[in-house]
């Protein structure tokens, strides 16, 4: 990994590395961990996330992206992804909870009809 992307040095990261570690996602109704989440599944939410063109302005920041997406994605990648590119440069925020059972429920919440705004969301 060849560090942060350029023109991101000066903006808070959005996620530790152990927020990371302990880190859930909602898909296609499914609740999944970021660090065991099957990779193929990873790579594609961090792709329907990723604003392209924000990413485009930041020299390098895409190819790093798409490096990292088409590479093995341990722990420290997924955490890069997330913090560098699916929550910071986004064109659909990608919400991670701090548990599972807040994960569930979000699940539960939203299948009420409500939104997923009334659970305690990483920000």
């Amino acid at each position: 990994m060849a560090g942060r992307p350029q023109g991101s040095h000066n903006t808070p990261i959005p996620i530790s590395y152990r927020q990371v570690q302990l880190a859930f996602f909602i898909h296609d109704g499914t609740i999944y961990s970021v660090i065991s989440a099957p990779a193929s599944l990873f790579r594609e939410v961090i792709r329907d996330a990723m604003d392209t063109t924000r990413l485009t302005v930041l020299s390098g920041a895409i190819e790093e992206a798409n490096g990292l997406l088409n590479g093995d994605l341990g722990t420290l990648e997924r955490w890069w992804l997330l913090a560098y590119v699916a929550l910071r440069h986004t064109g659909r925020p990608l919400k991670l909870y701090f548990s599972k059972q807040e994960a569930v429920q979000a699940l539960k919440y939203e299948a009420l009809g409500g939104g997923i705004t009334e659970c305690e969301s990483l920000r």
